[in-house]
């Protein structure tokens, strides 16, 4: 088998996994109720109050691409890509993210998602408010209401 042709049966692959266990395995919390799904069960389960989410992430190695200097480089001695995912309190995926290179920071694979821009609803406290307005779009979040 060539390179190519082994490269096309590992997404065929990874797609038919993704369509089979995506149910069991992926959920995508979009609502206030959702999101508080969310929270409740980390609360229950972790004892972690507020916890909308854990997060983490992982090097896969890679073949360097061409031209790509030391971007792909850690010190770990190897090129890779970074796996980015956020898991509920049971170990679904809520958001999974394969695009960092290696090299970047914690801060820097964060920025590099489309996650960083994305808002739960309009009472998502923001860097740009207050204390007090902060503090009162936590109030109303995290209502049990």
């Amino acid at each position: 088998m060539t390179y190519n042709t082994v490269s096309i049966l590992v997404l065929e692959v990874c797609e038919a996994i993704s369509q089979e266990y995506a149910e069991d395995l992926m959920s995508s919390s979009t609502t206030p109720e959702e999101w508080r799904a969310v929270a409740e069960g980390f609360q229950n389960r972790w004892n972690s109050p507020h916890c909308d989410g854990a997060t983490g992430g992982k090097h896969i190695a890679i073949k360097c691409p061409k031209s790509a200097g030391s971007n792909f480089y850690i010190y770990k001695g190897f090129h890779s890509v970074v796996l980015m995912a956020l898991l509920d309190a049971e170990y679904k995926f809520l958001y999974v993210n394969v695009r960092a290179r290696g090299s970047s920071s914690d801060g820097g694979v964060f920025a590099m998602t489309d996650f960083r821009n994305f808002r739960r609803w309009k009472h998502w406290p923001t860097r740009t408010q207050s204390s007090a307005q902060r503090r009162q779009a936590n109030a109303i979040l995290y209502s049990r209401g």
